[in-house]
């Protein structure tokens, strides 16, 4: 399973949901990818306002905010 992250730096939310994920990490086997959505226009054009955005599989899977045990059942349920 591969999950990405997008965030960018200064945001709370985007902490907070990279802390949860890093547990979750512990839990269940997946690849984790962090990516700034700063450091891409087309990036920041798509995902600005929904920071932070969690996807698996290239399947977008909870964005801001975001809702732990939601989260939790997608990884339960392999996405």
């Amino acid at each position: 399973m591969e999950v990405v992250l997008y965030t960018r730096s200064g945001c709370h939310l985007c902490d907070l949901a990279e802390s949860a994920l890093l547990e979750f990490k512990a839990q269940y086997c997946f690849r984790l990818e962090i990516v700034d959505i700063d450091g891409c226009g087309k990036l920041n054009k798509l995902y600005n306002e929904m920071v932070p955005v969690v996807c698996i599989d290239e399947i977008i899977i909870a964005k801001a905010p975001i809702n732990l045990v939601d989260l939790q059942n997608a990884f339960e349920s392999g996405s």
